[in-house]
């Protein structure tokens, strides 16, 4: 069997460790319907012997006792048709969404109870939201994991995860319910499906440093070699996998079930503070599929105003994610963006807008980006600076593929790179983790800026002609006392 297609986001029993476990709050008086209690804890990731142990504390929650089953999937799209499979936008889908219905309303005859995969974790987390819950956090999917079924240790556990590696996929899912029960009351945490976490990716990196660069030993496969053990082995193919999935991955092996809140005193919290699906309609609706500003989530600018991303619309934004405390990569990749706009003609500068999104829903305030653009030079002409809930926060990132970890004791998080091209309509037409050739990003730039989509009435050397550049880079002013002499000053030649 080919190994990455063994691959999980399963996290195993060897990916936890309790460490002072807390007791379990009393009992709450209104437990929701078929969920179970998940007392607090503390879970370790399984990092390399070379990298820092890092620790998180989970908070108690509840979790779903099953999987999320086909029939209540279908329950879910009939009253909100915008997530049939005829209808649900590419942005948040690929084209295996609901492959296996026959129709919007056909999912697979005899399988109702089995778990719906398939499912992206956009449509997943829009499932959630419509009850009233939320996709579970990696922390606490690992936590509620490492709860071993009665008269089951480790080893067992572990046995048993890779048994069901090894056994072939068959065609027909069995229904929830059909493993054994963890101590929490939970089913098929294991040898059912893999299942979505709300930051899926926020760990799917082994050594992303703060340069935001991946270790090879993360991608699928490299990590297991380093493995000491055959439950170690187990742990990095499915950490590998993680890396490998992307929010709008619809994959036949890949569920969800739901998760809810609960306070310090044992008591349910209710959804108030949760965003109710479907979203309000705003002003998406003519927005072309493939658009990020089809996803209705509101922002805070540094001066405290409120948009949506479709106020952006009708520019083309060269766009990057950051946060104020970030000590290497942000500087890094700021001063690519700043030195792009000082290469920029002011005909290009005059219809191109940088927008700076901060991973830091939490520290970095409307006051902090306020002082971040005053210290770093950024004209409020040009340069857009937002914060947002981290909810969309982690949804935007997941549609630019930038992956991030929550922040760690020394205020860093790890997080990759990007700069992105957004045409006027949002869609992502040009990405890099960083800006190493200026010549080809001020090329593809200038062709967005210039060349009409519609009419298609120009072409790339025209419109750099119309920015006043040649290969790239900005001509030099006529009289200009230094010139260059590798840059040219007339017209771009024709063939």
């Amino acid at each position: 069997m080919n190994p990455c297609a063994m691959c999980s986001i399963l996290p195993l029993s060897a990916f936890v460790m309790a460490v002072a476990a807390a007791p379990t709050p009393s009992a709450p008086m209104n437990v929701p319907r078929g969920m179970a209690l998940v007392p607090t804890g503390v879970f370790a990731l399984p990092f390399r012997k070379d990298t820092a142990e890092v620790r998180m504390k989970v908070d108690p929650f509840y979790l779903d006792k099953h999987a999320v089953t086909q029939s209540r999937f279908l329950s879910f799209v009939e009253a909100n048709p915008s997530q049939a499979r005829s209808r649900m936008p590419r942005t948040f889908a690929d084209p295996a969404y609901l492959s296996d219905w026959r129709d919007d309303s056909s999912p697979p005859a005899g399988l109702g109870n089995s778990p719906v995969t398939r499912v992206s974790w956009y449509a997943a987390k829009a499932f959630c939201a419509d009850q009233g819950k939320r996709l579970p956090t990696t922390a606490e999917w690992e936590w509620a994991a490492k709860s071993l079924p009665p008269g089951t240790d480790s080893a067992g556990l572990d046995s048993s995860i890779l048994a069901w590696y090894a056994k072939p996929s068959g065609d027909r899912l069995l229904a929830v319910g059909s493993g054994s029960m963890n101590g929490n009351g939970i089913r098929d945490l294991f040898g059912l499906v893999w299942e979505w976490t709300s930051d899926f990716d926020a760990f799917g990196f082994a050594g992303l440093n703060q340069r935001g660069v991946g270790d090879s030993a993360a991608y699928c496969g490299a990590g297991s070699a380093r493995a000491v053990k055959d439950a170690g082995y187990a742990t990095y193919m499915s950490w590998a996998f993680r890396l490998s999935l992307k929010a709008d991955y619809s994959l036949g092996s890949l569920g969800f079930r739901c998760a809810r809140d609960l306070d310090l005193r044992g008591r349910l919290k209710g959804p108030g503070a949760m965003r109710t699906f479907p979203p309000p309609v705003l002003k998406t609706l003519a927005i072309p599929d493939g658009s990020l500003y089809r996803v209705n989530s509101r922002w805070m600018r540094d001066d405290g105003s409120a948009l949506q991303l479709a106020d952006l619309r009708g520019q083309v934004r060269v766009l990057s994610m950051f946060f104020t405390g970030c000590a290497n990569l942000c500087p890094m990749l700021l001063g690519q963006l700043q030195s792009l706009e000082q290469a920029m003609p002011d005909t290009l500068k005059a219809k191109v807008g940088f927008v700076l999104v901060t991973l830091d829903s939490k520290e970095d305030t409307s006051g902090m980006l306020k002082a971040y653009r005053k210290k770093s030079h950024l004209a409020s002409e040009h340069w857009t600076l937002l914060r947002g809930s981290a909810d969309d926060t982690r949804e935007l990132a997941a549609l630019l593929g930038v992956r991030y970890t929550p922040k760690l004791d020394d205020g860093q998080m790890g997080h990759t790179g990007l700069i992105a091209i957004l045409d006027r309509e949002g869609r992502m037409i040009f990405q890099v983790p960083g800006i190493t050739d200026q010549k080809a990003f001020m090329a593809e730039l200038t062709r967005q800026v210039f060349f009409d989509r519609q009419e298609e009435t120009l072409d790339l050397q025209d419109g750099m002609r119309r920015a006043g550049i040649r290969n790239g880079l900005r001509q030099e002013k006529k009289g200009d006392p230094n010139p260059d002499p590798n840059r040219g000053t007339g017209e771009p030649q024709r063939k």
